[in-house]
């Protein structure tokens, strides 16, 4: 999510840059990577609407608010149509700088809620002002106010559903 709360969906994956030899050393696998970027693009677009497909044809999928219109066949092709010609924009760098810099990651990114206590700076007349940043502008900070029902709302959008699994590991971690 931004600093605004707005609903991102996206995902964190990450890749070893190496592996382990048959002598248990390691072995770095150098300057090529896994895949090209615009393939691990396209094959996870690929699964990932093939199963929301697959969910919606099995009813699997709960729709709620804004999103109940895609109850509806029609819409809920129009919204498949539309993800499969958006940019998907995968965002690929360097392996970290050992394995305590992994773990710094980790816990700065995968545990965290929508907005500290810090970023709050005052609730008044049912609204509720936040410093935000604005990557528009070259990541100034600026203050946001919102409606207390809509920053709960927004906050709520961040709070996983239950059973949800956060991190699933395979490999090394």
């Amino acid at each position: 999510w931004g600093s605004e709360m707005n609903f991102h969906p996206h995902i964190h994956t990450i890749l070893l840059g190496g592996g382990l030899t048959s002598k248990n050393e390691w072995k770095d696998n150098g300057t090529v990577f896994f895949l090209p970027i615009w393939a691990i693009s396209k094959v996870f677009r690929g699964k990932y609407m093939d199963e929301l497909k697959n969910l919606w044809n099995t009813n699997q999928l709960e729709f709620h608010g804004t999103a109940e219109k895609y109850r509806n066949h029609y819409a809920f092709k129009e919204l498949i149509d539309f993800c499969y010609d958006a940019e998907w924009i995968p965002y690929c760098k360097k392996t970290f700088n050992g394995a305590q810099s992994v773990i710094d990651y980790l816990g700065k990114y995968t545990h965290r809620i929508a907005i500290s206590n810090h970023r709050i700076i005052c609730m008044d007349d049912g609204n509720v002002t936040f410093s935000v940043k604005d990557y528009r502008n070259k990541g100034q900070w600026k203050e946001l106010t919102l409606s207390g029902v809509e920053f709960i709302r927004r906050f709520l959008m961040h709070v996983p559903p239950k059973r949800f699994v956060r991190i699933r590991h395979y490999g090394l971690l």
